[in-house]
């Protein structure tokens, strides 16, 4: 063997130095502390860090609730038997109050008044019955009323006094002919014309069916009643007795 300058004493300090040297890892053993000095203290223990609980997720939305509909009334049973009629108003509608005493048929022309409508109601049916006595209560004592003939285009007025026609109606002869007669007024408020006239004006009425330029009755208001101011018909007023 050849040992390096020095001699063998020298070799075996190399060997020596090297195995001092060499790591623990390729000696096999593990590193111990220090018998002289003192342990080492362990490391700090770092604190286990606080687990986060997970975000819970955000609720649903619950949709808005939907409002039920609402209830419908339940209508009441048809009653079986007829009510009983309304009161009647303190304030009575005259054209109502003439509606129930003559009903009109038919529509008319111009609205008129309910009194007058009234009146001229019982105007027709006096003179459809022939009842002198109520005919003239229809008529006004003081100013009587006036006759028009329209047979013309241009009729022919007359006045006629209150006592002549009262006189005349209890003999049965002139005036009487003129209203009471088959011939005269009664002809267009019996038969076919036995309905209520239709106005032609506020204050005047004619038969239907007829020429109201030739057969027509006008009122005129005196006091707090109705009273015939002119009786228009196609015939000569006769001569006065």
């Amino acid at each position: 063997m050849r040992y390096p300058r020095g001699g063998p004493w020298v070799a075996l300090g190399l060997w020596l130095l090297a195995g001092c040297g060499r790591p623990a890892a390729d000696s096999g053993e593990v590193s111990k502390p220090s018998e002289v000095g003192q342990a080492q203290p362990p490391a700090a223990e770092l604190p286990s860090a606080t687990p986060v609980p997970a975000a819970e997720p955000a609720p649903a939305a619950v949709p808005a609730p939907t409002p039920e509909p609402a209830a419908q009334p339940i209508a009441a049973p048809a009653d079986p038997q007829p009510s009983a009629a309304p009161s009647q108003p303190s304030d009575r509608d005259p054209m109502l109050a003439a509606q129930q005493v003559v009903p009109v048929s038919g529509s008319q022309d111009v609205p008129v008044p309910g009194e007058l409508r009234l009146a001229m109601e019982e105007l027709s049916e006096a003179v459809r019955e022939h009842d002198a006595a109520r005919v003239l209560e229809k008529f006004s004592r003081s100013a009587g009323f006036r006759y028009s003939d329209s047979r013309k285009q241009k009729p022919i007025i007359q006045a006629i006094p209150f006592d002549r026609l009262q006189r005349e109606l209890g003999a049965k002869s002139g005036l009487y002919r003129t209203l009471l007669e088959p011939s005269g007024l009664v002809q267009y408020v019996s038969g076919e014309h036995a309905v209520p006239w239709r106005g032609v004006s506020q204050d005047e009425f004619a038969p239907r069916g007829v020429d109201a330029k030739k057969v027509w009755v006008r009122w005129r208001s005196e006091g707090d009643t109705w009273v015939v101011d002119t009786i228009a018909l196609p015939a000569p007023l006769p001569r006065s007795h």
